[in-house]
């Protein structure tokens, strides 16, 4: 009986079926380990990706759970009334056992919580004759996720206001109490979005994480009450960059709206310490000037503890008043 051959095209060459299944037998192999060298790699970048991202939180934990705040006083030159008033900011950073369903601190931390990091912002300065006591508190959950509440108040001569934003379901729900009667009093919910006034605590966990881009933001507190406006998103633009300031190299992170551009600096290392920030805006369609902060001093210290009179040299460590 005659055996009949077919032969096969491989690589421009005529090829007998038992070499040409030797071929493919050898090109299969090449595949699998080929795929196999991939599922390694991937393995060990997911291995690397997930190690470094325990030692960060790690890090993270380690510095800001170790039983102190953060305090960092900056030297401020305010935009109010056309003019740019002296005066001083306070960053003050500490973690807190928070209750998730109140939105309040715990008052015994062994009960069951979630780890915040809260900002407490605090501002003076003196327009003219009269002072202005500006304080805004924040408090995000230390692992990143949405902010539960921010507060803020501002004091001066001719009254004082208070705000607070807490997270819900849907969004935030706003209460807002004003001496004028445009502004007083307001009580709503905002659909979620960023916080503004988060972004700072965002900068001191994980500024990589922070979007960036042209997306909607909520209004800083503060920002809405020396303007007149309402607490509602609105139309910003993100970048976050390196950038050289006050001959420091530093990360830059922009929040540019429609009538404002708020610039902040700090450090890309950990733990991203703010060296200072820049608004620039105008008020009341009168010409835009830039309020800047600059940082004097940075130290850790137990300070709900140090309220004796003796204590009050550690504010000469801050480079602050004493009267």
């Amino acid at each position: 009986m005659i055996r009949k051959y077919r032969t096969y095209c491989f690589d421009n060459l005529l090829v007998e079926p038992e070499a040409f299944q030797f071929k493919s037998f050898i090109m299969n192999k090449k595949i699998y380990l080929t795929l196999f060298l991939a599922f390694l790699g991937s393995l060990f970048l997911f291995s690397n990706s997930s190690n470094k991202s325990n030692t960060q939180d790690k890090r993270l934990l380690n510095y800001w759970q170790d039983g102190k705040g953060e305090l960092n006083c900056y030297d401020l030159y305010q935009n109010r009334y056309d003019t740019l008033h002296h005066g001083s900011a306070t960053l003050i950073f500490v973690t807190e056992k928070f209750s998730k369903s109140k939105q309040v601190k715990l008052d015994d931390p062994k009960e069951e919580g979630i780890e915040i990091l809260k900002l407490n912002q605090s501002t003076e300065f003196l327009t003219g004759i009269y002072p202005y006591y500006i304080l805004n508190s924040t408090f995000s959950p230390i692992d990143g996720s949405k902010c539960l509440k921010s507060t803020s108040s501002v004091q001066e001569w001719c009254g004082n206001a208070y705000s607070q934003l807490n997270l819900t379901d849907k969004g935030y729900r706003e209460r807002s109490f004003s001496y004028f009667e445009s502004e007083g009093d307001v009580e709503k919910s905002i659909d979620y979005q960023l916080l503004e006034d988060e972004i700072w605590l965002k900068i001191r966990i994980h500024p990589e994480k922070i979007p960036q881009g042209k997306q909607k933001i909520i209004r800083s507190s503060v920002n809405a009450r020396l303007k007149h406006l309402p607490i509602e998103a609105m139309e910003v633009e993100i970048t976050n960059l390196p950038f050289i300031w006050e001959n420091k190299s530093l990360m830059k992170l922009e929040i540019k709206s429609k009538e404002r551009t708020l610039k902040i600096f700090y450090h890309k290392q950990f733990p991203h310490q703010i060296e200072g920030w820049e608004e620039t805006s105008s008020e009341f369609g009168l010409k835009p000037l830039t309020s800047v902060a600059k940082l004097k001093k940075s130290i850790r210290l137990p300070y709900w503890e140090l309220h004796r009179n003796q204590d009050r040299k550690w504010r000469d460590s801050l480079l602050l008043r004493k009267d």
